[in-house]
């Protein structure tokens, strides 16, 4: 990596650490991704990249066989740079435009049975003021559908 990447880069850091609020590991991970992007190309300055350079970069990584987080989470580091190379004046065109960060596969959550269901609650024991709560919960949780975090 050139000097002029790797200033540029801890430009970037800087701004994401002052301005976005991100956790010092999310800006550590966009670092090592930017470094990463940054090995991974053979140009000298960052006004060269082209679109076609990202989408080589995304085979690359997907080649690596990493799991599809680490894959999205370094696409979104790339995207987030070159829109602050823009704001910056060092490249003319936001290149993070022309390519959409993989979407995440979301897992749907297993459902209970019914039997499930009139197991769960039947547990809590009615008469005794926290079980009379448990129950509660249960039965709101149940009725909703709304999240733990919710409750």
């Amino acid at each position: 990596m050139s000097n002029t990447f790797a200033r540029l880069r801890d430009d970037f850091l800087d701004y994401i650490r002052s301005e976005k609020g991100l956790s010092s590991h999310t800006i550590e991970a966009y670092g090592r991704d930017i470094a990463s992007f940054a090995d991974f190309l053979t140009l000298k300055e960052w006004k060269g990249v082209v679109p076609e350079d990202i989408h080589r970069f995304t085979a690359y990584l997907k080649g690596k066989n990493l799991a599809g987080s680490t894959i999205c989470r370094m696409l979104v580091a790339v995207k987030v740079f070159f829109r602050f190379l823009k704001k910056e004046g060092e490249i003319s065109l936001d290149l993070g435009r022309y390519f959409e960060t993989p979407k995440m596969w979301q897992l749907i959550p297993e459902v209970l049975s019914m039997e499930e269901v009139d197991l769960l609650l039947a547990q809590p024991k009615k008469e005794d003021p926290i079980g009379a709560r448990d129950g509660a919960i249960l039965e709101l949780l149940y009725a909703t559908g709304i999240r733990v975090s919710e409750l």
